[in-house]
């Protein structure tokens, strides 16, 4: 929820800024920050690191080269492995919907962003949501579990286990860089006794979502899904975009594979992906490297706040559908009047008119 003030002030002061996702905590955040940016001679990146990670770029060319035939629908789904979701989204800093952003904008607004990117700006016209947070509840906890993992409890093969997670000496990085400043297995330990990250996943307390779906359709009648969870046994998203001349699906992640389909002959053949290096797929370092060479004069500007704007107004909108069960039009989020209020009033065709606090 500090992205927003930080990046204004730094925008402010002239300063080159690559500003972590999300780029507002709000609508209206991201709409000021998108139009600050726009005004400002300083380059001003988004982290949507996505955008430069190989494999979605290789999507980005194929579904925009028109080898695709007009486009019938689209899905992505983001699926976020067990021990990944308890540690962020159960027991970590996005475990409380009363002082995070919203899981569908925090963890997806990369694959809103790749939608609306891939097909082309604000095509999409409505938006509906459903997801609950029903899975981490005490209820469902296994006979037996005690109140921290290391209280010794003794369910065996907990894919939430904090000991599993945290006290294996051969993780070194993220996500045992956030419990601790110290790896010795000594200070690993007081880390779970004492902090949230030991606490059993079913007793933290959390009210976000552990699953949620979106369904959009576009003004050329392109219907699009995003299916999210947080119960995959492995990292991974995937990818289909289905179009009257051909179809291409794939997986991105370990063993990551990109495959175009012939409509007419069925025959597929693999999209080449270039080798990739660092987080996210390569891009971390794609986005880092794109925003260093616009600094220097020699690149092209990565996507900005602005560019980014549609995917985290999908995000927002899905949230508002999933809490209050509407049909969000994407007119009214587009055209917010903010006035330093912060209040946006939402059309929602077929529901009614209502105003929220975003």
């Amino acid at each position: 929820r500090t992205h927003h003030s930080a990046a204004m002030a730094a925008i402010g002061s002239g300063a080159h800024l690559l500003v972590e996702k999300p780029v507002g905590a709000t609508a209206a955040e991201a709409h000021s920050l998108a139009r600050a940016a726009v005004e400002s001679p300083a380059v001003t990146a988004a982290s949507l690191v996505l955008r430069e990670a190989p494999f979605f770029r290789a999507v980005h060319e194929v579904v925009t080269s028109g080898v695709l035939g007009r486009l019938v629908s689209v899905h992505h789904g983001e699926h976020v492995v067990s021990w990944h979701m308890a540690h962020s989204f159960v027991r970590g800093a996005w475990s409380r919907s009363a002082s995070a952003t919203p899981f569908i904008v925090q963890k997806c607004c990369h694959d809103l962003d790749l939608i609306a990117w891939n097909l082309g700006g604000d095509s999409v016209k409505v938006v509906s949501s459903f997801g609950s947070a029903s899975w981490f509840s005490p209820v469902n906890a296994p006979d037996g579990a005690t109140g921290r993992c290391t209280d010794g409890c003794p369910v065996a093969g907990c894919p939430y286990d904090a000991r599993a997670i945290y006290l294996d000496e051969r993780r070194t990085g993220w996500p045992v860089h956030v419990i601790s400043d110290e790896f010795d297995p000594a200070s690993r330990l007081a880390a779970l006794t004492s902090g949230p990250y030991g606490v059993c996943a079913f007793k933290t307390g959390s009210d976000v979502v552990d699953r949620q779906v979106v369904s959009m359709e576009t003004g050329d009648g392109v219907t699009v899904t995003l299916e999210a969870d947080g119960h995959a046994r492995f990292e991974h998203r995937t990818v289909a975009y289905r179009g009257t001349k051909g179809t291409l699906i794939g997986r991105f992640g370990a063993g990551q594979e990109l495959t175009l389909v012939d409509a007419s002959s069925g025959v597929g053949r693999p999209v080449p992906i270039p080798a990739i290096t660092g987080g996210h797929g390569g891009g971390d370092e794609g986005v880092l490297n794109a925003f260093v060479k616009a600094i220097r004069g020699i690149g092209p500007l990565p996507a900005g706040p602005a560019e980014v704007l549609e995917g985290h107004l999908l995000a927002f909108a899905a949230e508002h559908s999933r809490v209050t069960g509407a049909v969000v039009g994407m007119e009214s989020v587009r055209s917010l009047e903010l006035a330093g209020t912060g209040v946006a009033r939402w059309s929602s065709p077929g529901r009614g008119r209502e105003i929220m606090e975003l």
